[in-house]
């Protein structure tokens, strides 16, 4: 029996921040009074980003957690198993070695860097002259005998500032017409709700990460919509779901099933 690529599910939004949000960078070079926890940032523009292994990292962790896949020793799962939707979404390292590799395929779901929205920062005034405005949190850790503080200040991207999301996921037909691929998509969907739930980044047991994703919709591309793009052909945007519909996700679901099979 061969295995192949049916469509891709491709979903785009919003992470808008609730509260500060810091993911780490590095500083190149030493500066005296310089920012010793500085946010990650793109080297061309200078504005914050989201790196995809981030929230992709953050989206498998909190599914592990859900699914009860965490090992004794708090390591991530590693089972390479066709039926762990851990291993079939998100992926497994190429040195882990399972007798069904061939029955699980590649990795689900791609995950893009998050790039600041920028009309509407510049509009909000998040952008000015051409750089983006950051804010400094100091928090202080304190001895616990001499109750002595030691401050740390945390450089963040400030409450309200929007990015704009994509991420990918993948149908292949492994001998069930794509079936159980759909139906995980349910743990793609409440791993966004779990981050909402939870944080992201640093920082976000004391009050840091804090996001919501929002206008998130999904279209469908077959591999004859890819044929037509390479072609030169201007392919037709197809259906585009509003997840933020009710039943969005049944929806979805039904959609996909009903899509002919392309090649």
């Amino acid at each position: 029996m061969s295995f192949r690529f049916l469509k891709n599910v491709v979903i785009n939004g919003k992470i808008e921040c609730k509260t500060g949000l810091h993911i780490g960078g590095t500083e190149e070079g030493y500066e005296i009074g310089g920012m010793d926890n500085p946010v990650i940032k793109d080297k061309i523009t200078g504005y914050p980003y989201i790196p995809g292994s981030s929230l992709k990292g953050k989206m498998r962790s909190l599914t592990e957690w859900a699914l009860g896949k965490v090992t004794a020793k708090g390591e991530e799962c590693k089972c390479a198993s066709s039926k762990c939707p851990v291993c079939r979404i998100f992926g497994t390292s190429a040195a882990v070695e399972s007798k069904e590799d061939e029955k699980r395929g590649p990795t689900r779901l791609v995950v893009r860097d998050i790039h600041v929205d920028v009309q509407k920062m510049t509009q909000d005034g998040y952008i000015k002259g051409g750089g983006f405005q950051f804010e400094i949190k100091t928090e202080n850790s304190l001895n616990r005998i001499t109750s002595a503080a030691n401050p740390r200040p945390m450089e963040r991207v400030p409450r309200g500032t929007c990015f704009d999301f994509e991420m990918i996921y993948s149908i292949y037909d492994m001998g069930d017409q794509g079936e159980r691929d759909i139906e995980n998509l349910d743990h793609v969907f409440s791993a966004l709700k779990l981050v909402e739930a939870s944080c992201l980044g640093g920082g976000g047991s004391r009050g840091s990460g804090e996001v919501r994703f929002i206008g998130k919709k999904a279209r469908i591309k077959t591999l004859d919509d890819y044929r037509k793009e390479a072609e030169g052909v201007s392919a037709e945007p197809g259906t585009v779901i509003d997840l933020e519909e009710k039943d969005s996700l049944d929806k979805l679901r039904q959609y996909l099933r009903n899509v002919k099979r392309e090649g």
